[in-house]
């Protein structure tokens, strides 16, 4: 038997074990922890009379409204078909009860259907049977309806938070490499880093074998990541935003950023990147690479984001043609929603090697630190990120766009015959 201490101990226990299930079915974990519970058969459980249904009618339980607000989650992601016809059972059952039979009968709308027993007089609205009833209906009706909107259904993370400001100058006296970790670990700043592009290049042995030999190289054995010299390569990214505040500051969404790792720069190498980023406020995309001339940032024609809505967006990069010339420049197109934009741009290219990391979310710190780049980096979400090593073209990129952000992965199997980076698969 259960003393007061202990039944007092054991709801707060049930709280905090409910409450941790709510974080875990954020938004934020929409393509881990959300999805695991949706798809095992959670929903039916908290839809079962002989489980936990029961919390779901005793509007007087302490765990009541936690318990709705976790159904409204998962049943609203993602349900079977017997999850559904287990939450209508639970949710909608005394609703469409026929108290004459005593079980659940859909109405049919039809005249030629005789009535097989007399209907029950109508509860008296001024009746405290009939408001209690009302509220429980209109209750069971807000679960619904919340349930029946469409919420996001894609792997979605978090990033930016921070300024370009803090990571130049308040930083001064961390390592340069070290900042951005930093900043993260303050709380300030979101950012996804892969550790190395091409993943046959994390060890040693498989560093000296990968990639390809560097077209123009003042080393003879310096070796690239092959899509920057031979196939080029396609990155995908699903990616949404917010509408800037009243102040309109001055922000940057970072969709990729590829750098050469930190011990080539330890070793006395210079830092090689391939950088795009958003201009919120100008509505352009921007590219920039280490090898540029005069430092300063290529614009594509202006593309207006939707602020709160779901765009796609479509990368690719053309190697140069003419891989003995000492200039050489690369093509990028870009895809904004299906649609090619008007222009596309060239770049110098870089000799980026194959265990060059990638961000998302953040610039690199070589390129914080340089001047080119300023103002604060607003969150935003990241949907599903893929990058292929072949050129899609404007078909692809439609395809892509009108799958939406939950879009599987074997469409892109399907539009080519490209090898994709198992680091890649739903990076959200």
């Amino acid at each position: 038997m259960l003393t007061p201490s202990s039944a007092a101990h054991g709801k707060e226990m049930s709280k905090k074990v409910l409450d941790q299930m709510l974080e875990l079915c954020t938004d934020e974990h929409t393509g881990s922890t959300l999805t695991q519970f949706a798809t095992t058969g959670m929903c039916w459980s908290l839809t079962n009379p002989m489980e936990f249904a029961p919390l779901f009618d005793d509007a007087t339980h302490h765990l009541h409204t936690k318990f709705v607000t976790l159904l409204r989650k998962i049943a609203a992601f993602s349900m079977s078909h017997s999850d559904f016809v287990s939450l209508l059972r639970s949710v909608a059952g005394p609703i469409l009860k026929d108290e004459s039979v005593g079980r659940i009968r859909l109405p049919v709308i039809s005249s030629s259907v005789a009535r097989s027993a007399p209907q029950p007089a109508l509860l008296s609205t001024s009746s405290e049977a009939f408001k209690e009833k009302d509220d429980d209906f209109c209750k069971r009706l807000k679960s619904l309806c919340v349930i029946a909107e469409k919420g996001d259904r894609a792997p979605l993370c978090r990033v930016g938070g921070d300024t370009i400001n803090t990571i130049a100058v308040l930083l001064h006296q961390t390592k340069l490499e070290e900042r951005l970790y930093a900043c993260a670990h303050e709380g300030r700043l979101k950012f996804m880093e892969i550790e190395s592009i091409d993943g046959s290049a994390l060890t040693s042995e498989g560093l000296a074998s990968a990639g390809t030999v560097a077209p123009v190289s003042g080393q003879g054995s310096e070796r690239v990541w092959t899509p920057l010299a031979n196939s080029g390569f396609s990155y995908s990214m699903w990616l949404r935003h917010s509408a800037m505040g009243k102040d309109k500051t001055l922000g940057n969404l970072y969709v990729l950023d590829i750098s050469s790792p930190a011990s080539a720069q330890t070793d006395g190498q210079s830092s090689v990147f391939l950088s795009v980023w958003y201009d919120v406020q100008n509505m352009t995309f921007n590219v920039v690479t280490s090898a540029s001339n005069k430092s300063d940032p290529i614009s594509f024609p202006v593309s207006p984001l939707t602020p709160d809505v779901w765009h796609h967006i479509l990368l690719t990069f053309t190697p140069p043609k003419r891989q003995g010339m000492m200039s050489r420049k690369a093509m990028l197109n870009l895809f904004v929603d299906g649609r090619p934009l008007e222009a596309d741009v060239k770049v110098e290219s870089v000799n980026l090697p194959p265990n060059s990391k990638v961000i998302i979310g953040a610039p690199n710190p070589t390129l914080a630190t340089s001047g080119i780049i300023r103002g604060s980096m607003p969150h935003w979400e990241v949907g599903s990120v893929l990058m292929l090593s072949t050129i899609l073209l404007d078909l692809d990129a439609t395809a892509i766009f009108t799958f939406g952000p939950d879009f599987p992965e074997e469409v892109l199997r399907v539009l080519c015959d490209a090898e994709t980076c198992p680091d890649w698969r739903w990076l959200a």
